[in-house]
């Protein structure tokens, strides 16, 4: 699909190659720590575990804080007894010193939360292999996330027009719908639902790939000089409406 998109862009089909996403290469090499080595990192991680990533919007700065209240108040309301936040703090996004401020409100008055600036790859990724529910709006939701089964909650536009697997979830970022999602993706039922179920972002030799491109390339010249693919002519061009 995202292919297609780069060919729709004007690009020659032949220069386009589908590889798939290198971090899943990491996913296979990695060294996984144990639950209790990650506790002693990270704190107490009774379940059911919540990892979080919020970044603000990038097309509505303006709403960052009043999106991370929203996913605060969200999963607060339907977070079971005993259950654990661990928050990966925001981008330096326009808006993410008020979604830092809010996270961190957010675990100073619930010892249940916890707020990280970065957890470190090995740290985060085995972290998502421990969890039962990852959510906000990062990309590793939905890139990372599928080789875990783990459930997602995608909350708000930030990943708009990305391809998704199974284990996504879409809300917007309001309390009622956040907190909807978060129990349904706690449930036996949708996480066994995702057992065998592909990640869509899933390569082979995905590296190894693209070098192998990358020093496939003679003359860097024929490169620059770019010959348009131009679609076919197709019922689309005839109520084409160009802006004035």
């Amino acid at each position: 699909e995202y292919g297609e998109r780069i060919c729709q862009l004007g690009e020659q089909p032949g220069r386009v190659h589908v590889v798939g996403a290198a971090a899943g290469e990491s996913i296979d090499g990695l060294q996984a720590l144990s639950r209790d080595a990650l506790a002693a990192d990270l704190g107490p991680l009774t379940a059911p575990l919540v990892v979080l990533t919020l970044h603000p919007e990038s097309l509505d700065p303006a709403r960052a804080r009043a999106d991370a209240e929203a996913v605060a108040t969200g999963i607060t309301a339907a977070l079971p007894a005993g259950g654990t936040v661990i928050i990966t703090l925001p981008n330096d996004d326009p808006g993410n010193q008020e979604t830092r401020l809010v996270l961190h409100d957010w675990a100073t008055r619930n010892d249940r939360v916890r707020a990280f600036d970065s957890l470190g790859q090995q740290r985060y990724l085995s972290l998502l292999g421990r969890a039962d529910v990852v959510a906000g709006n990062s990309s590793s939701a939905l890139i990372e996330a599928p080789s875990f089964g783990l459930p997602a909650i995608n909350i708000g536009r930030r990943q708009g027009g990305r391809v998704r697997g199974a284990n996504v979830i879409d809300c917007p970022a309001e309390p009622e719908a956040i907190a909807a999602a978060l129990r349904t993706a706690l449930t036996r039922e949708f996480r066994a639902g995702l057992e065998g179920q592909p990640n869509p972002y899933s390569g082979v030799a995905v590296s190894e790939r693209v070098l192998a491109v990358l020093a496939s390339v003679d003359d860097a010249d024929e490169l620059r000089s770019k010959a348009f693919l131009d679609l076919p002519d197709g019922p689309w061009r005839a109520a084409l409406e160009l802006g004035s």
